[in-house]
Protein backbone atom coordinates (compact mmCIF):
# COMPACT_ATOMS: atom_id res chain seq x y z
CA UNK A 1 0.00 0.00 0.00
CA UNK A 2 0.80 3.60 -0.60
CA UNK A 3 -0.28 6.21 2.20
CA UNK A 4 0.15 10.09 2.18
CA UNK A 5 -0.20 9.72 6.18
CA UNK A 6 -3.93 8.15 5.63
CA UNK A 7 -4.62 5.13 2.68
CA UNK A 8 -4.67 6.00 -0.92
CA UNK A 9 -6.24 3.76 -3.81
CA UNK A 10 -2.46 3.05 -5.13
CA UNK A 11 -0.81 -0.27 -4.72
CA UNK A 12 2.98 -1.33 -4.17
CA UNK A 13 4.48 -3.54 -6.63
CA UNK A 14 6.37 -4.96 -3.25
CA UNK A 15 4.85 -6.48 -0.08
CA UNK A 16 5.66 -3.25 1.97
CA UNK A 17 3.58 -0.36 3.66
CA UNK A 18 4.94 3.13 1.53
CA UNK A 19 4.17 6.36 3.47
CA UNK A 20 5.46 9.39 2.23
CA UNK A 21 4.19 13.22 1.85
CA UNK A 22 3.16 12.72 -1.63
CA UNK A 23 1.69 14.89 -3.68
CA UNK A 24 -2.16 14.14 -4.27
CA UNK A 25 -5.00 15.46 -6.34
CA UNK A 26 -7.97 16.60 -4.13
CA UNK A 27 -9.64 13.76 -3.24
CA UNK A 28 -6.21 12.64 -1.80
CA UNK A 29 -7.06 9.42 -3.14
CA UNK A 30 -4.29 9.38 -5.87
CA UNK A 31 -1.22 10.33 -6.54
CA UNK A 32 -0.03 12.96 -9.39
CA UNK A 33 2.59 11.44 -11.46
CA UNK A 34 3.72 12.03 -15.91
CA UNK A 35 6.07 9.81 -17.76
CA UNK A 36 8.37 10.86 -20.47
CA UNK A 37 9.82 8.94 -23.14
CA UNK A 38 13.19 10.20 -22.69
CA UNK A 39 13.21 11.63 -19.17
CA UNK A 40 11.14 9.35 -17.41
CA UNK A 41 9.53 10.88 -13.86
CA UNK A 42 12.53 12.95 -13.76
CA UNK A 43 11.54 16.55 -11.89
CA UNK A 44 8.85 15.10 -10.16
CA UNK A 45 8.37 15.74 -6.85
CA UNK A 46 6.50 12.24 -6.43
CA UNK A 47 9.31 10.69 -8.65
CA UNK A 48 12.12 12.05 -6.37
CA UNK A 49 10.41 10.91 -3.58
CA UNK A 50 9.94 6.86 -4.60
CA UNK A 51 13.50 6.99 -5.89
CA UNK A 52 13.86 7.43 -2.40
CA UNK A 53 12.33 4.90 -1.46
CA UNK A 54 14.53 2.66 -3.64
CA UNK A 55 17.70 4.12 -1.80
CA UNK A 56 16.52 3.67 1.62
CA UNK A 57 15.49 -0.31 0.87
CA UNK A 58 19.02 -0.74 -0.97
CA UNK A 59 20.32 0.69 2.37
CA UNK A 60 18.04 -0.56 5.03
CA UNK A 61 16.16 -3.65 4.21
CA UNK A 62 19.07 -5.78 1.83
CA UNK A 63 21.79 -5.62 5.08
CA UNK A 64 19.10 -6.32 7.54
CA UNK A 65 18.30 -9.55 5.23
CA UNK A 66 21.77 -10.79 5.10
CA UNK A 67 21.83 -9.99 8.52
CA UNK A 68 18.33 -11.97 9.36
CA UNK A 69 17.29 -15.42 9.84
CA UNK A 70 15.36 -14.71 6.32
CA UNK A 71 16.92 -16.53 3.79
CA UNK A 72 17.72 -15.47 -0.12
CA UNK A 73 15.32 -17.26 -1.59
CA UNK A 74 12.77 -16.16 0.58
CA UNK A 75 13.15 -12.86 0.08
CA UNK A 76 13.22 -13.24 -3.50
CA UNK A 77 10.00 -14.46 -3.74
CA UNK A 78 8.62 -11.49 -1.28
CA UNK A 79 9.92 -9.44 -4.61
CA UNK A 80 8.17 -11.35 -6.95
CA UNK A 81 6.15 -8.75 -8.78
CA UNK A 82 3.96 -11.60 -10.12
CA UNK A 83 3.05 -12.98 -6.53
CA UNK A 84 4.18 -16.58 -7.36
CA UNK A 85 3.55 -16.66 -10.97
CA UNK A 86 -0.25 -16.11 -9.83
CA UNK A 87 -0.77 -13.20 -11.88
CA UNK A 88 0.77 -11.51 -15.45
CA UNK A 89 2.39 -8.11 -14.42
CA UNK A 90 2.62 -5.38 -16.40
CA UNK A 91 2.99 -1.70 -15.25
CA UNK A 92 1.71 1.15 -17.10
CA UNK A 93 4.42 4.30 -17.03
CA UNK A 94 2.77 7.28 -15.53
CA UNK A 95 0.85 5.06 -12.64
CA UNK A 96 2.18 4.61 -9.18
CA UNK A 97 3.11 0.89 -9.56
CA UNK A 98 5.05 1.24 -12.29
CA UNK A 99 7.43 4.12 -10.92
CA UNK A 100 7.58 2.91 -7.70
CA UNK A 101 9.14 -0.69 -9.15
CA UNK A 102 11.39 1.23 -11.49
CA UNK A 103 13.14 2.98 -8.42
CA UNK A 104 13.45 -0.12 -6.19
CA UNK A 105 15.10 -2.35 -9.27
CA UNK A 106 17.31 0.21 -10.38
CA UNK A 107 18.46 0.48 -6.59
CA UNK A 108 18.68 -2.82 -5.59
CA UNK A 109 19.96 -5.00 -8.59
CA UNK A 110 23.05 -3.38 -8.38
CA UNK A 111 23.73 -4.76 -4.62
CA UNK A 112 25.68 -8.29 -4.39
CA UNK A 113 23.41 -9.81 -1.66
CA UNK A 114 22.62 -12.66 -3.37
CA UNK A 115 25.77 -16.03 -2.42
CA UNK A 116 27.23 -17.68 -5.57
CA UNK A 117 26.99 -21.34 -6.27
CA UNK A 118 30.82 -21.34 -6.16
CA UNK A 119 32.75 -19.78 -3.20
CA UNK A 120 31.41 -17.64 -0.10
CA UNK A 121 31.30 -14.55 -2.92
CA UNK A 122 28.34 -12.77 -3.20
CA UNK A 123 26.35 -11.44 -6.49
CA UNK A 124 23.53 -9.09 -7.51
CA UNK A 125 20.76 -9.54 -9.42
CA UNK A 126 22.61 -7.50 -12.76
CA UNK A 127 25.42 -9.97 -12.66
CA UNK A 128 23.27 -13.00 -12.25
CA UNK A 129 23.46 -15.70 -14.99
CA UNK A 130 20.24 -17.98 -15.09
CA UNK A 131 20.20 -21.55 -16.33
CA UNK A 132 17.29 -23.08 -18.23
CA UNK A 133 14.21 -23.39 -15.96
CA UNK A 134 11.18 -24.91 -16.77
CA UNK A 135 7.86 -25.00 -15.03
CA UNK A 136 7.34 -28.53 -15.53
CA UNK A 137 10.76 -29.45 -14.73
CA UNK A 138 11.09 -27.12 -11.08
CA UNK A 139 14.61 -28.67 -10.25
CA UNK A 140 16.61 -28.47 -14.00
CA UNK A 141 18.62 -25.21 -12.11
CA UNK A 142 19.57 -27.07 -8.82
CA UNK A 143 20.60 -29.76 -11.63
CA UNK A 144 22.65 -27.29 -13.54
CA UNK A 145 24.39 -25.92 -10.29
CA UNK A 146 25.07 -29.92 -9.06
CA UNK A 147 26.24 -30.52 -12.08
CA UNK A 148 29.29 -28.05 -12.59
CA UNK A 149 30.22 -28.54 -8.83
CA UNK A 150 31.55 -32.04 -9.70
CA UNK A 151 33.41 -29.80 -13.05
CA UNK A 152 37.50 -28.77 -12.40
CA UNK A 153 36.96 -25.02 -13.47
CA UNK A 154 33.83 -22.26 -13.16
CA UNK A 155 33.62 -21.16 -17.17
CA UNK A 156 34.08 -16.81 -17.03
CA UNK A 157 30.27 -17.10 -18.34
CA UNK A 158 29.19 -18.43 -15.03
CA UNK A 159 30.64 -16.72 -12.51
CA UNK A 160 27.32 -14.75 -12.04
CA UNK A 161 25.53 -18.21 -11.01
CA UNK A 162 23.73 -18.07 -7.64
CA UNK A 163 23.23 -21.09 -5.37
CA UNK A 164 20.74 -24.12 -6.23
CA UNK A 165 18.20 -22.67 -4.16
CA UNK A 166 17.41 -19.63 -6.34
CA UNK A 167 17.14 -21.64 -9.62
CA UNK A 168 13.13 -22.96 -8.93
CA UNK A 169 11.51 -21.93 -12.05
CA UNK A 170 9.42 -19.13 -10.28
CA UNK A 171 12.42 -17.81 -8.59
CA UNK A 172 14.47 -17.97 -11.72
CA UNK A 173 11.13 -15.34 -13.23
CA UNK A 174 11.13 -13.36 -10.45
CA UNK A 175 15.06 -12.16 -10.69
CA UNK A 176 14.04 -11.71 -14.57
CA UNK A 177 11.59 -9.60 -13.35
CA UNK A 178 14.53 -7.36 -11.81
CA UNK A 179 17.29 -7.28 -14.41
CA UNK A 180 18.81 -10.94 -14.42
CA UNK A 181 19.79 -12.43 -17.63
CA UNK A 182 19.13 -16.06 -18.95
CA UNK A 183 21.35 -18.27 -20.30
CA UNK A 184 21.05 -19.20 -24.52
CA UNK A 185 20.17 -22.95 -23.84
CA UNK A 186 22.53 -23.90 -26.94
CA UNK A 187 25.07 -22.71 -25.06
CA UNK A 188 24.29 -25.35 -22.17
CA UNK A 189 26.15 -28.04 -23.83
CA UNK A 190 29.54 -26.03 -23.78
CA UNK A 191 29.46 -24.93 -20.66
CA UNK A 192 29.17 -28.47 -19.06
CA UNK A 193 32.19 -29.28 -21.05
CA UNK A 194 34.12 -25.77 -20.52
CA UNK A 195 33.56 -26.65 -16.61
CA UNK A 196 35.24 -30.61 -17.33
CA UNK A 197 31.88 -31.81 -15.60
CA UNK A 198 32.08 -35.61 -15.26
CA UNK A 199 30.07 -36.30 -12.44
CA UNK A 200 30.32 -39.99 -10.70
CA UNK A 201 27.77 -42.45 -12.60
CA UNK A 202 24.44 -43.85 -10.67
CA UNK A 203 23.77 -47.52 -9.94
CA UNK A 204 20.47 -48.86 -10.39
CA UNK A 205 19.08 -52.00 -9.97
CA UNK A 206 15.74 -54.09 -10.31
CA UNK A 207 15.81 -54.54 -6.65
CA UNK A 208 15.49 -50.57 -6.43
CA UNK A 209 12.08 -50.67 -8.66
CA UNK A 210 10.87 -53.75 -7.18
CA UNK A 211 11.48 -55.49 -10.73
CA UNK A 212 10.88 -59.21 -9.78
CA UNK A 213 14.34 -61.23 -10.45
CA UNK A 214 14.75 -64.54 -12.19
CA UNK A 215 15.32 -67.32 -9.41
CA UNK A 216 18.63 -68.27 -8.94
CA UNK A 217 20.25 -64.89 -11.02
CA UNK A 218 22.11 -62.23 -9.88
CA UNK A 219 19.72 -58.53 -10.22
CA UNK A 220 19.97 -56.34 -13.87
CA UNK A 221 22.17 -53.55 -13.02
CA UNK A 222 21.83 -50.49 -15.22
CA UNK A 223 24.43 -47.27 -14.56
CA UNK A 224 22.92 -43.69 -15.37
CA UNK A 225 24.54 -40.73 -16.24
CA UNK A 226 23.33 -37.27 -14.78
CA UNK A 227 24.69 -35.33 -17.76
CA UNK A 228 22.58 -37.04 -20.26
CA UNK A 229 20.06 -37.07 -17.90
CA UNK A 230 20.18 -33.17 -17.57
CA UNK A 231 20.79 -32.43 -21.20
CA UNK A 232 17.90 -34.83 -22.47
CA UNK A 233 15.31 -32.91 -19.74
CA UNK A 234 16.60 -29.39 -20.74
CA UNK A 235 15.53 -30.49 -24.44
CA UNK A 236 12.25 -30.75 -23.43
CA UNK A 237 10.60 -27.68 -23.16
CA UNK A 238 11.88 -26.24 -25.98
CA UNK A 239 9.48 -25.01 -28.51
CA UNK A 240 10.88 -23.64 -31.67
CA UNK A 241 12.87 -25.96 -34.33
CA UNK A 242 15.70 -24.06 -34.60
CA UNK A 243 16.13 -23.67 -30.56
CA UNK A 244 15.49 -27.25 -30.57
CA UNK A 245 18.37 -28.12 -34.13
CA UNK A 246 20.62 -25.12 -32.22
CA UNK A 247 21.14 -27.61 -29.07
CA UNK A 248 21.32 -30.43 -30.72
CA UNK A 249 24.08 -28.89 -32.63
CA UNK A 250 25.67 -27.89 -29.74
CA UNK A 251 25.23 -31.35 -28.04
CA UNK A 252 27.11 -32.85 -31.04
CA UNK A 253 29.76 -30.36 -31.08
CA UNK A 254 31.02 -31.36 -27.83
CA UNK A 255 32.87 -33.81 -25.80
CA UNK A 256 29.74 -34.72 -23.43
CA UNK A 257 28.82 -38.29 -25.07
CA UNK A 258 29.40 -41.18 -22.94
CA UNK A 259 31.38 -43.88 -25.06
CA UNK A 260 32.86 -46.07 -22.29
CA UNK A 261 32.99 -46.42 -18.62
CA UNK A 262 35.78 -46.64 -16.46
CA UNK A 263 36.07 -47.70 -12.54
CA UNK A 264 37.92 -46.61 -9.34
CA UNK A 265 37.59 -48.95 -6.72
CA UNK A 266 33.15 -48.60 -7.12
CA UNK A 267 32.94 -45.42 -8.43
CA UNK A 268 32.10 -45.53 -11.98
CA UNK A 269 32.98 -42.21 -14.16
CA UNK A 270 32.19 -42.11 -17.99
CA UNK A 271 34.94 -41.44 -20.97
CA UNK A 272 33.20 -38.93 -22.62
CA UNK A 273 33.92 -37.37 -26.88
CA UNK A 274 31.90 -35.67 -29.53
CA UNK A 275 29.53 -36.65 -32.52
CA UNK A 276 29.75 -34.42 -34.70
CA UNK A 277 30.57 -36.74 -37.64
CA UNK A 278 27.59 -39.29 -36.73
CA UNK A 279 30.04 -42.54 -36.12
CA UNK A 280 28.53 -43.08 -32.50
CA UNK A 281 26.08 -46.08 -32.90
CA UNK A 282 23.74 -47.66 -29.78
CA UNK A 283 25.43 -50.61 -28.50
CA UNK A 284 24.91 -54.34 -29.74
CA UNK A 285 24.19 -56.97 -27.23
CA UNK A 286 27.03 -58.96 -28.18
CA UNK A 287 30.22 -57.47 -27.60
CA UNK A 288 32.20 -56.25 -30.73
CA UNK A 289 35.55 -57.50 -30.98
CA UNK A 290 38.36 -55.00 -29.90
CA UNK A 291 39.86 -53.02 -33.60
CA UNK A 292 36.88 -54.44 -35.90
CA UNK A 293 35.38 -51.66 -36.39
CA UNK A 294 37.71 -48.96 -35.99
CA UNK A 295 36.16 -46.00 -37.18
CA UNK A 296 33.14 -45.99 -35.29
CA UNK A 297 32.04 -45.65 -31.43
CA UNK A 298 29.27 -47.13 -29.48
CA UNK A 299 27.33 -45.45 -26.56
CA UNK A 300 28.66 -46.89 -23.46
CA UNK A 301 26.83 -50.17 -23.16
CA UNK A 302 26.73 -50.19 -19.37
CA UNK A 303 24.56 -47.10 -19.34
CA UNK A 304 21.66 -49.20 -21.80
CA UNK A 305 22.30 -52.61 -21.69
CA UNK A 306 23.06 -52.97 -17.99
CA UNK A 307 24.75 -56.03 -16.82
CA UNK A 308 21.90 -58.05 -18.71
CA UNK A 309 20.48 -57.28 -22.00
CA UNK A 310 17.76 -59.66 -21.97
CA UNK A 311 16.48 -57.90 -18.67
CA UNK A 312 17.57 -54.45 -19.05
CA UNK A 313 14.37 -52.50 -20.99
CA UNK A 314 11.96 -52.82 -18.18
CA UNK A 315 14.64 -50.90 -15.32
CA UNK A 316 15.71 -48.57 -18.20
CA UNK A 317 11.97 -47.79 -18.23
CA UNK A 318 11.77 -47.52 -14.53
CA UNK A 319 14.36 -45.79 -13.96
CA UNK A 320 15.01 -43.34 -16.80
CA UNK A 321 12.41 -40.31 -18.02
CA UNK A 322 9.84 -41.56 -20.47
CA UNK A 323 11.31 -41.73 -24.22
CA UNK A 324 14.94 -41.30 -22.70
CA UNK A 325 16.27 -43.59 -25.37
CA UNK A 326 14.57 -41.92 -28.28
CA UNK A 327 15.46 -38.46 -27.28
CA UNK A 328 18.85 -39.68 -26.80
CA UNK A 329 19.16 -40.66 -30.79
CA UNK A 330 17.79 -37.61 -31.76
CA UNK A 331 19.94 -35.47 -29.96
CA UNK A 332 23.42 -37.15 -30.68
CA UNK A 333 22.18 -38.59 -33.60
CA UNK A 334 22.96 -41.94 -32.77
CA UNK A 335 22.20 -44.69 -35.52
CA UNK A 336 21.24 -48.19 -34.85
CA UNK A 337 22.92 -50.96 -35.07
CA UNK A 338 22.42 -51.69 -38.37
CA UNK A 339 24.17 -52.58 -41.93
CA UNK A 340 22.93 -49.55 -43.63
CA UNK A 341 24.22 -47.26 -41.05
CA UNK A 342 26.94 -48.93 -40.14
CA UNK A 343 28.09 -48.39 -44.08
CA UNK A 344 27.39 -45.07 -44.25
CA UNK A 345 29.58 -43.95 -41.30
CA UNK A 346 32.43 -46.10 -41.70
CA UNK A 347 32.82 -47.98 -44.66
CA UNK A 348 31.39 -45.58 -47.19
CA UNK A 349 34.10 -42.46 -46.26
CA UNK A 350 37.09 -45.19 -46.51
CA UNK A 351 36.05 -45.89 -50.11
CA UNK A 352 38.39 -44.92 -53.12
CA UNK A 353 36.39 -42.76 -55.48
CA UNK A 354 35.11 -39.12 -55.69
CA UNK A 355 33.15 -38.49 -52.53
CA UNK A 356 35.89 -39.65 -50.56
CA UNK A 357 37.63 -37.33 -48.07
CA UNK A 358 40.67 -39.88 -48.72
CA UNK A 359 40.78 -39.66 -52.05
CA UNK A 360 43.75 -39.03 -53.83
CA UNK A 361 43.71 -35.78 -56.41
CA UNK A 362 44.95 -36.21 -59.65
CA UNK A 363 44.99 -34.03 -62.74
CA UNK A 364 42.30 -34.13 -64.71
CA UNK A 365 44.39 -35.12 -68.23
CA UNK A 366 45.48 -38.60 -69.76
CA UNK A 367 48.00 -40.75 -67.74
CA UNK A 368 49.52 -42.35 -71.17
CA UNK A 369 49.22 -41.12 -74.72
CA UNK A 370 45.65 -41.16 -76.19
CA UNK A 371 45.18 -44.21 -78.17
CA UNK A 372 41.77 -45.52 -79.61
CA UNK A 373 42.89 -49.22 -78.51
CA UNK A 374 42.69 -50.76 -74.41
CA UNK A 375 44.68 -53.70 -74.33
CA UNK A 376 47.08 -55.43 -72.36
CA UNK A 377 50.90 -55.50 -74.06
CA UNK A 378 51.30 -59.55 -73.78
CA UNK A 379 53.53 -61.94 -74.94
CA UNK A 380 53.72 -65.64 -74.94
CA UNK A 381 57.10 -65.70 -74.60
CA UNK A 382 59.01 -65.53 -71.44
CA UNK A 383 58.72 -62.14 -69.12
CA UNK A 384 61.68 -59.75 -69.62
CA UNK A 385 62.60 -56.81 -67.79
CA UNK A 386 60.53 -54.84 -70.48
CA UNK A 387 57.39 -53.15 -68.55
CA UNK A 388 54.15 -53.65 -70.27
CA UNK A 389 52.24 -50.33 -69.67
CA UNK A 390 48.57 -49.36 -69.69
CA UNK A 391 47.56 -48.10 -72.89
CA UNK A 392 43.86 -46.14 -73.04
CA UNK A 393 42.53 -43.20 -74.47
CA UNK A 394 40.76 -42.06 -70.90
CA UNK A 395 40.16 -39.05 -68.55
CA UNK A 396 39.46 -39.13 -64.54
CA UNK A 397 36.71 -37.55 -65.04
CA UNK A 398 33.75 -38.56 -66.79
CA UNK A 399 34.89 -41.99 -68.10
CA UNK A 400 33.20 -45.20 -68.94
CA UNK A 401 34.71 -48.90 -68.20
CA UNK A 402 34.65 -50.94 -71.39
CA UNK A 403 31.35 -52.58 -72.40
CA UNK A 404 33.33 -56.08 -73.55
CA UNK A 405 34.07 -57.55 -70.22
CA UNK A 406 38.23 -57.33 -69.66
CA UNK A 407 40.26 -59.81 -67.81
CA UNK A 408 43.70 -59.03 -65.62
CA UNK A 409 45.70 -61.17 -64.01
CA UNK A 410 45.49 -63.01 -60.70
CA UNK A 411 47.08 -64.98 -58.25
CA UNK A 412 45.49 -69.00 -58.57
CA UNK A 413 45.37 -70.67 -55.56
CA UNK A 414 48.79 -73.07 -56.26
CA UNK A 415 50.69 -68.79 -57.08
CA UNK A 416 50.00 -69.72 -60.92
CA UNK A 417 48.71 -66.69 -63.28
CA UNK A 418 45.15 -66.84 -63.77
CA UNK A 419 43.27 -64.33 -66.08
CA UNK A 420 39.73 -63.37 -64.69
CA UNK A 421 37.24 -60.97 -65.70
CA UNK A 422 38.68 -57.53 -64.05
CA UNK A 423 34.86 -56.83 -62.43
CA UNK A 424 35.58 -59.81 -60.25
CA UNK A 425 38.90 -58.86 -59.24
CA UNK A 426 40.48 -57.20 -55.76
CA UNK A 427 43.49 -55.23 -55.36
CA UNK A 428 45.63 -57.48 -53.66
CA UNK A 429 47.43 -56.78 -50.19
CA UNK A 430 50.39 -55.97 -52.14
CA UNK A 431 48.98 -53.10 -54.74
CA UNK A 432 47.85 -51.08 -51.91
CA UNK A 433 50.76 -51.20 -50.27
CA UNK A 434 52.63 -50.19 -53.23
CA UNK A 435 49.88 -47.53 -53.17
CA UNK A 436 50.86 -46.31 -49.77
CA UNK A 437 47.13 -47.02 -48.52
CA UNK A 438 46.90 -48.36 -44.43
CA UNK A 439 46.85 -51.45 -43.26
CA UNK A 440 43.33 -51.53 -41.72
CA UNK A 441 41.93 -50.28 -45.74
CA UNK A 442 43.61 -53.55 -47.22
CA UNK A 443 40.67 -55.72 -48.29
CA UNK A 444 42.31 -58.46 -49.20
CA UNK A 445 42.57 -59.64 -45.56
CA UNK A 446 39.24 -58.98 -44.98
CA UNK A 447 37.85 -61.12 -47.66
CA UNK A 448 40.24 -63.95 -47.07
CA UNK A 449 38.71 -63.84 -43.33
CA UNK A 450 34.99 -63.86 -44.59
CA UNK A 451 35.78 -67.05 -47.23
CA UNK A 452 37.16 -68.64 -44.21
CA UNK A 453 34.08 -69.43 -42.58
CA UNK A 454 31.78 -69.02 -45.57
CA UNK A 455 30.22 -72.29 -46.64
CA UNK A 456 29.78 -71.64 -50.19
CA UNK A 457 31.35 -72.25 -53.60
CA UNK A 458 29.88 -68.94 -54.63
CA UNK A 459 32.43 -66.85 -52.95
CA UNK A 460 35.66 -66.60 -54.40
CA UNK A 461 37.37 -63.92 -54.65
CA UNK A 462 40.34 -63.09 -56.62
CA UNK A 463 42.87 -60.91 -56.45
CA UNK A 464 45.03 -59.06 -58.55
CA UNK A 465 48.95 -60.39 -59.56
CA UNK A 466 51.44 -57.88 -57.38
CA UNK A 467 53.09 -55.14 -58.77
CA UNK A 468 56.38 -57.92 -60.02
CA UNK A 469 53.91 -58.85 -62.23
CA UNK A 470 53.80 -55.47 -64.08
CA UNK A 471 57.20 -55.03 -63.97
CA UNK A 472 56.62 -52.53 -61.08
CA UNK A 473 59.21 -52.68 -58.20
CA UNK A 474 57.65 -51.02 -54.92
CA UNK A 475 60.87 -51.02 -53.76
CA UNK A 476 62.10 -48.27 -56.18
CA UNK A 477 60.99 -45.15 -54.66
CA UNK A 478 58.80 -44.46 -51.60
CA UNK A 479 55.04 -45.42 -52.06
CA UNK A 480 52.86 -44.12 -54.21
CA UNK A 481 54.99 -44.25 -57.03
CA UNK A 482 53.53 -42.21 -60.33
CA UNK A 483 53.93 -45.59 -62.41
CA UNK A 484 51.75 -47.54 -59.67
CA UNK A 485 49.48 -44.92 -59.67
CA UNK A 486 48.76 -44.76 -63.59
CA UNK A 487 48.28 -48.35 -63.64
CA UNK A 488 46.25 -48.79 -60.52
CA UNK A 489 43.96 -45.84 -62.35
CA UNK A 490 43.91 -48.09 -65.76
CA UNK A 491 42.98 -51.09 -63.46
CA UNK A 492 40.33 -49.31 -62.06
CA UNK A 493 38.86 -48.39 -65.04
CA UNK A 494 38.98 -51.89 -66.21
CA UNK A 495 37.10 -52.78 -63.11
CA UNK A 496 39.23 -53.89 -60.52
CA UNK A 497 38.02 -52.83 -57.28
CA UNK A 498 40.04 -51.64 -54.09
CA UNK A 499 37.05 -52.11 -51.87
CA UNK A 500 33.85 -54.37 -51.24
CA UNK A 501 31.19 -54.70 -53.93
CA UNK A 502 27.99 -54.65 -51.94
CA UNK A 503 25.09 -55.91 -53.64
CA UNK A 504 21.36 -56.90 -52.42
CA UNK A 505 20.59 -59.97 -50.69
CA UNK A 506 17.76 -61.22 -53.98
CA UNK A 507 18.18 -59.99 -57.55
CA UNK A 508 15.54 -57.09 -58.26
CA UNK A 509 12.34 -58.57 -59.31
CA UNK A 510 10.09 -56.70 -62.14
CA UNK A 511 8.71 -53.62 -59.62
CA UNK A 512 12.42 -52.87 -58.82
CA UNK A 513 13.81 -53.20 -62.39
CA UNK A 514 12.89 -49.72 -63.39
CA UNK A 515 16.06 -48.52 -60.85
CA UNK A 516 18.05 -50.12 -63.01
CA UNK A 517 17.23 -48.95 -66.14
CA UNK A 518 17.57 -45.02 -65.07
CA UNK A 519 21.13 -45.38 -63.68
CA UNK A 520 21.88 -47.68 -66.96
CA UNK A 521 23.18 -50.30 -64.26
CA UNK A 522 22.54 -54.21 -65.16
CA UNK A 523 21.05 -56.15 -62.59
CA UNK A 524 22.81 -59.18 -61.60
CA UNK A 525 21.36 -62.51 -63.45
CA UNK A 526 21.06 -64.71 -60.59
CA UNK A 527 20.91 -64.50 -56.52
CA UNK A 528 24.31 -66.62 -57.11
CA UNK A 529 26.26 -63.71 -57.96
CA UNK A 530 24.80 -61.24 -55.24
CA UNK A 531 25.88 -60.82 -51.50
CA UNK A 532 24.39 -63.18 -48.98
CA UNK A 533 24.64 -61.08 -45.13
CA UNK A 534 24.09 -62.88 -41.78
CA UNK A 535 20.53 -64.32 -43.07
CA UNK A 536 22.38 -66.97 -45.58
CA UNK A 537 25.14 -67.50 -42.49
CA UNK A 538 25.05 -70.61 -40.40
CA UNK A 539 27.19 -69.97 -36.88
CA UNK A 540 29.97 -72.47 -36.93
CA UNK A 541 31.94 -73.70 -34.28
CA UNK A 542 30.18 -71.63 -31.63
CA UNK A 543 31.66 -68.01 -34.23
CA UNK A 544 29.34 -65.20 -34.54
CA UNK A 545 29.04 -65.44 -38.71
CA UNK A 546 30.86 -63.10 -40.89
CA UNK A 547 29.20 -60.79 -44.01
CA UNK A 548 30.11 -62.78 -46.97
CA UNK A 549 31.00 -60.13 -49.54
CA UNK A 550 31.12 -59.98 -53.01
CA UNK A 551 29.84 -57.18 -54.56
CA UNK A 552 27.05 -54.80 -53.16
CA UNK A 553 24.69 -51.90 -55.09
CA UNK A 554 24.69 -49.61 -52.24
CA UNK A 555 21.55 -47.47 -53.31
CA UNK A 556 19.89 -51.14 -53.33
CA UNK A 557 20.74 -52.27 -49.92
CA UNK A 558 17.71 -53.07 -47.66
CA UNK A 559 17.52 -51.06 -44.72
CA UNK A 560 16.79 -53.61 -42.30
CA UNK A 561 19.66 -55.69 -42.63
CA UNK A 562 21.65 -56.15 -39.46
CA UNK A 563 25.03 -56.29 -39.23
CA UNK A 564 25.59 -59.61 -37.34
CA UNK A 565 27.32 -58.79 -34.04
Amino acid sequence: MVHVFLPTKERSPIPALVTGTFQSDTSRRNLTLDHDGERGYEGQFNGYLFEEVGTLFAQRVLPFVSASATTPAAFVDALDPSLGQRREWSFTPGDVDHCLFEQVNAAVSPVPFLPSAFGDDSVSIDAVRLPPTSTELPTLGEQFVQLLQTGATVPQALEGLPEATLLAHRKTRALEAYGASRLDTALVPELLADASVNPPLRLTSEEEWEISVPEDAEPCRLLIDPVLEYLVAVRKPLESDDDRAAFDDACRRVPVLPTAVEWDDETAQAIRRANRDGTVFMPPENDIAGGALPDIQFLASELYHGSDPNRAKPLREAALPAEFGSDLRTVWNVKEYQFAQVFDAAISPQLPGPNSPKRTHRRSTSWRPSERSVGWQRSSRPRTTDRPTPRCSISPRGSRSPRSPASVPTVGPDDSVEWQPAHRVYFSSAWQTALGRPEDAHVEELLRAVGDVTDSDRFEPRFLAPPEWFGLDPAESEPPDQEHLAWAAFLQWLGVAEHVRPLPLFAPDAGTRHRYRETGAQPPAAVDDQLAFGARNRVTAGRPPLPRVDRVRVDSLPRTARVPG
